[in-house]
């Protein structure tokens, strides 16, 4: 019972901290700063100093190389869930992410109906057990469909009407 407890209290936690930065993503005017916006809102509120985001359409907060987005935009479209594990179990991922990098989670992210790949976030842990292969991604799939809304506004502005 003590363990469900603590587990219920971490996800109220950990909901909590989404609900912030989902109001900061909303409250974000300009949507030239919605990247840095949801980078430094995941660094900040979970603690994680190495976040990379690509956009597909070459909006980014990092500067990589062409191959490497090609490989993960091949690698999203095969993977449209989010994935944790180890540097070494996914290659183009950790090649944005800094050596130290001990575990990582990739998050495609897309856009519409039906979805279509805009992008993936890829966070970063010196910490081996923060992203374990065997974890739940829940949260990491409210993370890829919170950060997919904002990044809507910023690579469809032609979509959106104001009534």
């Amino acid at each position: 019972l003590a363990g469900l407890i603590e587990n219920a209290t971490g996800n109220q936690r950990i909901s909590k901290l989404l609900i912030d930065w989902c109001a900061g993503l909303l409250a974000q005017v300009d949507t030239s700063q919605i990247p840095n916006e949801i980078t430094s809102g995941l660094s900040r509120l979970f603690d994680l100093p190495d976040i990379q985001l690509r956009i597909w359409n070459g909006q980014t907060n990092e500067v990589s190389t062409a191959e490497t987005n090609k490989k993960l935009r091949q690698f999203c479209e095969e993977n449209t869930a989010p994935i944790c594990g180890s540097p070494s179990d996914y290659p183009a991922a950790a090649s944005i992410l800094p050596d130290h990098t001990a575990s990582l989670a990739i998050i495609p992210l897309a856009h519409g109906t039906p979805p279509k790949g805009i992008g993936v976030l890829v966070l970063g842990s010196d910490n081996p057990d923060r992203f374990a292969s065997d974890m739940g991604t829940e949260f990491l799939e409210t993370i890829s469909s919170l950060a997919s809304a904002a990044l809507s506004r910023l690579v469809y502005p032609q979509t959106l009407q104001i009534a």
